[in-house]
């Protein structure tokens, strides 16, 4: 047997002995607390933070920064109107020496709060920052509450794979698609080297020599680089 069908076999092992130890469930929890999580606490954040603003922390926020800004800037107790409403905020960046690059990045993040004719500068732009911040914090603790539920679960999902039929079920199917896995990072892998020997006729001639394509028998490297698992799920949903 040739050395990658080697290093490929011992590649597919390895993830599926990982699959079989963590279990299908231990397997979805890892995608959870990962990628997941972060965009559950992402879409939650923003309804999350507008509760904890009208709680009372926005207020507490707003009214600290409305303060700190009137220290800095007259500007900050000037009337807004949406006619005048960029030109003061811009007049005020600038008098507190805020680097000019950064005006319209400013400008169109605080932009996006809604204001009343009539609110002074200092009002509006603390009222804004109150909001972006407790959106953040409430990214921030939903994140935390998620991953503390995660915790929980694996703990329960532990005791999962002691149970006599349902634990080995669960093992088995961790194996499956951990060797799917395998599979897919491999294909990903082959179909790049397939892509960068259309340009390069060196690595293509390399990659004929490795993979002995075109030669008998059959190897194991050559079978998974001619029957590319991305290429057959691309294919299937195109057509």
């Amino acid at each position: 047997m040739d050395v990658v069908s080697i290093c490929i076999i011992a590649f597919f092992v390895i993830f599926m002995l990982l699959g079989y130890i963590k279990g299908f469930l231990g397997i979805l929890l890892n995608v959870c607390k990962g990628v997941a999580t972060i965009i559950i606490a992402y879409f939650l954040s923003k309804p999350f933070g507008d509760l904890l603003y009208k709680m009372g922390l926005g207020n507490l926020i707003g009214g600290k920064l409305e303060t700190t800004l009137a220290n800095v800037t007259p500007l900050a107790n000037e009337v807004i109107t949406s006619e005048t409403q960029k030109e003061v905020f811009s007049n005020a960046l600038t008098e507190m020496k805020i680097p000019e690059f950064l005006h319209e990045i400013i400008t169109n993040l605080i932009g996006k709060n809604s204001f009343t004719n009539g609110e002074t500068l200092g009002h509006y732009v603390g009222n804004a920052i109150a909001s972006i911040a407790c959106a953040f914090i409430g990214f921030v603790v939903l994140i935390l509450a998620l991953n503390i539920v995660l915790f929980i679960f694996r703990k329960i999902f532990k005791s999962i794979n002691k149970m006599p039929v349902f634990g080995q079920l669960n093992r088995i199917l961790g194996l499956v698609v951990n060797f799917l896995y395998a599979w897919m990072i491999i294909s990903v892998l082959f179909w790049a080297v397939a892509l960068v020997s259309t340009f390069i006729p060196e690595v293509g001639e390399f990659v004929a020599n490795v993979f002995k394509l075109n030669q008998e028998p059959m190897t194991i490297a050559r079978w998974l680089y001619e029957h590319n698992l991305a290429t057959m799920i691309y294919k299937h949903f195109v057509k």
